[in-house]
């Protein structure tokens, strides 16, 4: 059995489903150990106070983090280690010259953001800043500084995971990550408060780089700080990378806009929209990330060799796949949204009123999941291209959307527009439910975000054909069906549950989203879909058995 492990995390994974999946496997592992998380805190804190600080606290280090990570951009970093991959000395060269300037830069932005921490809480959340908490919020924010220095160092290191295709590794770290949160919750809170929290979070960070270092030694490729640094190479690095970054700066931006709109809002709408945005992103992070992962080392290797067929190819199948995957789970759900968020969340201090909620904005945010699936693999396809500044210039047109749209959302759910919102998510007589403008607007953004992507991308022509076409009418119309027999479904069980009971929610949905998914499924059987057949072909591989492909064998789907 411990064989069988280590040779499952230190085997090549060449083929991008294999791939794919074996991501896929492990993404969901680790957002279910979230998804615990979670309930962790919705069952020790509710919607309030105390929750809105500890999500508030996250936005100064995810913003030191994305600034941090101009120097170890996965995106830039892979495709030119792939480039000296066969020259070991070269390679470790740059190396050396990115982990020196990391460890230097990440130094002085970590001092520094420890000084400005109060300035930049107390406008950013101004509310939440000034409450009984203000004090806790600091030091939370202080202390969560370490997090993202220790995630660039983790990210580099997973650079160097994934040119060797090593992807288990990699998949693993953020379920180790989720682990030190948990930890934190169920140890540390206990006995420092809701600082404790904090003290999880930057263990989980140490878990999430510790990982990747024995196949880093092994390799004999662990960086170290030298004098001589390649200051031509690694300003080609951060060059490329500071339209990556800036469009990293963007979507945090809108992040940190949003936080401070809803810590503006009634106490609770914070947590309400992270905790909405965590659910969806499950699907996200399954089908999206883990396609989009796998394919970007193949698709850089493609593009450098010039087998521009091959690469177009490759994008359009990946392509296929996660439209056939995305519709169907944004379908189950919307339908199921109750019930996820019941099972999931349902404890403690959560009570009805914030499940009715959190559920209303998971509908909303479900309807942009396939946007930004497939957002996430154009933005890889540019990057392998190195073309950096088309996506930057994109994002920042989502960046300005998706703020406009929330003054839009919000000056429209103040009129009686708002009763006929309520009325169509079911959420009866909440009086206030403006923090819903904020996932109208991030959906909706989300989507024009998807458009301008695909629709500026070089060679667009040769990835759309009717065999994606017919995927994605397959997809919509199965997912159509999945969706009327779970609603169906749901209605006719809800007289055998006790709906007052964990177990009686749980099974109440699981039933009714498993008759629907296999109604759906004997569908694309008989229509003989082809990413059904591709699923099943490739799950009859088991990953342990599967002998190490050797870099010649093609890479293609």
């Amino acid at each position: 059995m411990v064989k069988k492990l280590r040779d499952l995390f230190s085997r090549e994974i060449k083929g991008l489903h294999e791939a794919a999946y074996l991501l896929a496997f492990f993404s969901i592992i680790s957002q279910l150990v979230a998804l615990f998380r979670d309930r962790l805190l919705a069952g020790h804190f509710g919607t309030g106070l105390e929750l809105d600080i500890y999500y508030a606290a996250f936005k100064l280090p995810d913003l030191m983090f994305v600034v941090v990570s101009t120097l170890v951009s996965v995106s830039v970093l892979v495709p030119q280690f792939i480039k000296y991959l066969e020259s070991r000395e070269e390679l470790k060269k740059l190396i050396d010259s990115v982990f020196t300037v990391l460890s230097l830069v990440s130094f002085i932005v970590l001092v520094s953001a420890f000084f400005l921490t109060p300035k930049f809480l107390s406008l950013m959340v101004p509310d939440l800043f000034d409450s009984s908490l203000g004090n806790e919020l600091i030091v939370i924010t202080r202390i969560l500084l370490i997090q993202p220095i220790i995630l660039s160092v983790s990210s580099f290191m997973g650079s160097l995971v994934q040119v060797y295709r090593k992807f288990t590794i990699y998949a693993f770290s953020p379920i180790l990550y989720n682990i030190g949160i948990v930890l934190g919750i169920l140890f540390f809170y206990p006995k420092y408060g809701i600082v404790g929290l904090a003290y999880g979070v930057v263990l989980g960070s140490f878990f999430h780089l510790l990982i990747q270092l024995p196949f880093i030694f092994e390799e004999d490729i662990y960086p170290k700080l030298t004098f001589k640094v390649q200051f031509k190479k690694k300003w080609y690095v951060i060059s490329n990378s500071l339209p990556r970054t800036a469009s990293m700066l963007a979507n945090q931006g809108i992040l940190i806009f949003m936080t401070f709109l809803a810590s503006s809002m009634a106490f609770g709408s914070l947590s309400i929209f992270n905790l909405s945005y965590n659910l969806q992103s499950v699907p996200l992070a399954i089908i999206g990330v883990s396609y989009s992962l796998a394919a970007f080392p193949t698709l850089s290797k493609y593009f450098h060799s010039g087998e521009m067929n091959k690469f177009y190819s490759n994008m359009q199948k990946a392509l296929r796949h996660i439209i056939f995957w995305s519709f169907p789970v944004m379908a189950m759900f919307v339908v199921l949204r109750a019930q996820i968020v019941r099972v999931i969340l349902g404890s403690g201090n959560f009570d009805w009123e914030s499940t009715r909620m959190v559920a209303a904005s998971l509908a909303i945010f479900t309807l942009s999941i396939f946007a930004q699936s497939i957002s996430l693999l154009f933005l890889r396809a540019y990057y392998a291209m190195g073309k950096t500044l088309k996506p930057f210039i994109i994002t920042i047109t989502m960046f300005f959307s998706v703020i406009s749209f929330s003054f839009v959302f919000l000056a429209v759910m103040e009129t009686p527009v708002s009763v006929y919102v309520k009325e169509f998510l079911r959420l009866g007589n909440l009086s206030d439910v403006t923090v819903l403008s904020l996932s109208m607007a991030y959906t909706l953004g989300q989507i024009i975000y998807m458009v301008l992507l695909a629709g500026l991308f070089r060679g667009i022509s040769k990835i759309i054909d009717k065999d994606l076409i017919r995927t994605t009418w397959q997809s919509i119309t199965g997912s159509l069906i999945a969706f009327i027999v779970a609603f169906v479904s749901l209605n006719f069980f809800d007289r055998f549950f006790d709906l007052n009971t964990f177990f009686g929610v749980f099974f109440h949905g699981f039933i009714s989203g498993l008759i629907g998914l296999f109604v759906a499924f004997i569908f694309f059987i008989v229509i003989d879909n082809n990413e059904v057949n591709t699923v099943i072909k490739t799950l009859k591989t088991k990953f342990w058995k599967a002998k190490t492909i050797s870099p010649e064998v093609n890479e293609e789907i």
